[in-house]
């Protein structure tokens, strides 16, 4: 269960408490008047106390229904907190912390999802991705942080200590994200980081992450990718290629456990002769269909060896 779902329960619990205290309160006054009196029946003032109590009652209770409708603690797609709460629970948690990172994680291409598929089937998106990346975060050995969804498919996340300690982590997340699917759609996260060492503001600190965010974006819209509209033949022809040649590169991430790096987690690009680069999504059904999935795996466990060789004394995590 998330953070915003457990804080929406016990938001719940407590409305419900104090809802039940003035019958408890009527209660008591009637036991306590019971004892205390020698006379065999209540007198009259017994009867007019035991009035205004319930009026009372019967008005915080309405109070309180009214204002736990106005109060919303979590966002009913995602299930994250809401925006105006996670801003004013991050305001507390920064005043309080000498060390704090917030980490802003957006589903792109939700817009496109929304167009084509539906918003029922864009919500069913929200929830699902919210649940994976809490999921991978725990398999990290990090438990109930705060999420709130900031607008459309963005989200933010706070989590103590600076950020040098989630940022591989993060790097890693979107990485392992281009795998990503629900329901045979493919989702696209993009993420970025900062801590309190920028800014103690959390309207500053939340637009920086945007504008980090969109420098990442600009940054990969530059880099050399082969264009995923080729036409099949062409492809087949580059993933031939660069078999044949052992032209591939291999990018490696370091993994952490408790601030300790264990090992660096190898992820694999194939180059084609104009030096672009073919994702593993493209070409692993290639390799598959035309039988080279062998010579491929060879050829990265070659090339994983020699970095081995070179590096001193790391450790690497390759997917074969």
């Amino acid at each position: 269960m998330l953070l915003p779902e457990i804080k929406e329960r016990e938001y719940r619990f407590k409305l419900a408490l104090r809802m039940v205290l003035p019958i408890f309160a009527l209660v008591v006054a009637f036991i306590f008047h019971t004892f205390i009196t020698s006379q065999n029946t209540l007198n009259t003032s017994f009867y007019v106390e035991s009035i205004l109590i319930l009026v009372f009652s019967i008005y915080f209770i309405f109070y309180l229904i009214y204002k736990g409708f106005d109060t919303k603690i979590t966002d009913s797609v995602s299930k994250a907190f809401t925006r105006e709460y996670m801003y004013e629970y991050l305001k507390k948690e920064i005043k309080n912390s000498k060390e704090y990172t917030l980490i802003l994680l957006s589903v792109d291409n939700l817009y496109e999802i929304n167009s084509r598929y539906g918003i029922k089937i864009g919500d069913k998106v929200l929830f699902e991705t919210l649940n994976w990346i809490a999921e991978f975060l725990k398999s990290k050995d990090i438990y109930n942080i705060p999420i709130g969804r900031i607008k459309g498919g963005d989200f933010i996340i706070g989590v103590y200590g600076n950020k040098n300690r989630y940022k591989t982590i993060i790097e890693l997340m979107c990485l392992k994200s281009e795998d990503f699917k629900i329901d045979g759609i493919e989702i696209q996260i993009s993420g970025a980081i900062n801590d309190i060492t920028f800014s103690k503001d959390i309207d500053y600190l939340i637009e920086n992450l945007f504008e980090l965010q969109n420098k990442i974006k600009n940054f990969k819209l530059t880099t050399n990718y082969i264009d995923e509209d080729i036409n099949p033949n062409e492809l087949e022809y580059n993933v031939i290629n660069a078999i044949k040649r052992k032209n591939l590169v291999v990018y490696t991430q370091a993994v952490f456990e408790k601030e300790s790096e264990v090992f660096k987690e190898c992820s694999v690009k194939l180059k084609t002769e104009d030096e672009r680069l073919l994702h593993q999504k493209n070409y692993m059904k290639i390799l598959d269909k035309l039988r080279l999935m062998g010579d491929y795996d060879l050829m990265v466990l070659e090339k994983v060896i020699k970095m081995c060789i070179k590096s001193d004394g790391d450790k690497f995590a390759i997917q074969i």
